[in-house]
C-alpha cells in the first residue's frame, strides 16, 4: 500500500536506532568475511607446512639408518677394524735381511773368531776350595777360574807350568808349588769374554822342590796360604787349616 502524505514524519531517536542497526550488521559481515577468510588461508598454508615437516623427518630417519650399522655388527667383529690397521704393511723377512745381511749369523761369526793370545792385562784369576778344614789324610782340593775380559775370543795357556798353585805355611814359608812336578805341557784354552774356564788341581800334602826333586815330606798340621799364579798374574790367597790325628 503506498504511503501517503499524509504518515507522520520520523524523529531522531528513530533514526539513530535505525543507522545503529545498520552499523552492527556490517560490523558483523565483515567479521564473518575475516573469519571465513583466516579459516581458508590456514588450510590452505598448513597443508604444505606439514607434508613439508613430514618429509623432512623421513628423509633424517633414512639418513640414521643408512650411517648406523648393522644391529648384527658387535664392536669385536671385523665391521669395526680400522682401514690403517689393514693397510699398515708388514716388512717381509727378505727387506730385514737386506737391510741387515750380516745378522745374528754375522754377530756369532764375529764373536767365534779368535783373536789370538789374550793379554795378560785381560786375565782374570779365581781361587776356590770346597771347605777350609781338612781331616788328617784328606787331600785339599782347588779350582782356578781363569776370565778374560778381551773383546772376542782369544786363547790362554792353562798348562801346569804356566797356571799353577803356591801354598806357604803361616804365610810366610812355601812347602809347595804345583808347577814342580807338573812338567812343561802346554793347554791352550780359547776363552770367551766373561765366560770362566775352571781348573783342578789336588795337593797330596808334602813338599816339593823345582824339577820335582826328593825328598818330599809330608807337611805338619797348621793353618796354610794358597795363592794361583800365572805369569805376573795372581789370585787373592786364601787360608785353610790341615788337621793332625
Amino acid at each position: 500500500m503506498p504511503r501517503s502524505s499524509a504518515d507522520p514524519p520520523k524523529t531522531a531517536g528513530q533514526v539513530n536506532v535505525y543507522w545503529r542497526r545498520r552499523v552492527i550488521a556490517l560490523a558483523a559481515g565483515l567479521g564473518m568475511l575475516a573469519l571465513v577468510t583466516w579459516t581458508v588461508n590456514g588450510a590452505l598454508g598448513g597443508g604444505p607446512t606439514r607434508q613439508a615437516t613430514d618429509l623432512s623427518q623421513t628423509t633424517r630417519q633414512h639418513s640414521a639408518q643408512r650411517s648406523s650399522p648393522p644391529a648384527s655388527a658387535t664392536p669385536g667383529s671385523t665391521a669395526g677394524a680400522t682401514p690403517s690397521s689393514a693397510a699398515t704393511p708388514t716388512p717381509s723377512p727378505s727387506s730385514s735381511a737386506k737391510r741387515h745381511p750380516a745378522g745374528k749369523r754375522g754377530r756369532k761369526t764375529a764373536a767365534a773368531r779368535v783373536t789370538g793370545a789374550c793379554p795378560h792385562a785381560d786375565l782374570v784369576l779365581s781361587l776356590f776350595s770346597a771347605r777350609y778344614s781338612y781331616q788328617v789324610h784328606t787331600r785339599p782340593q782347588f779350582s782356578v777360574d781363569v776370565v778374560s775380559t778381551a773383546h772376542g775370543r782369544c786363547t790362554a795357556d792353562l798348562g801346569g807350568a804356566h797356571l799353577h798353585i803356591v801354598i806357604q805355611a803361616g804365610g810366610k814359608h812355601q812347602v809347595w808349588d804345583s808347577a814342580d812336578c807338573a812338567g812343561a805341557a802346554a793347554r791352550a784354552t780359547t776363552l770367551a769374554r766373561g765366560v770362566p774356564a775352571a781348573v783342578q788341581i789336588t795337593w797330596n800334602r808334602k813338599t816339593s822342590a823345582p824339577g820335582c826333586r826328593a825328598p818330599h815330606r809330608a807337611v805338619r798340621p797348621g793353618t796354610y796360604t794358597a795363592t794361583a799364579y800365572s805369569g805376573k798374574l795372581s789370585s787373592r790367597s786364601m787360608t785353610f787349616v790341615l788337621k793332625g790325628p
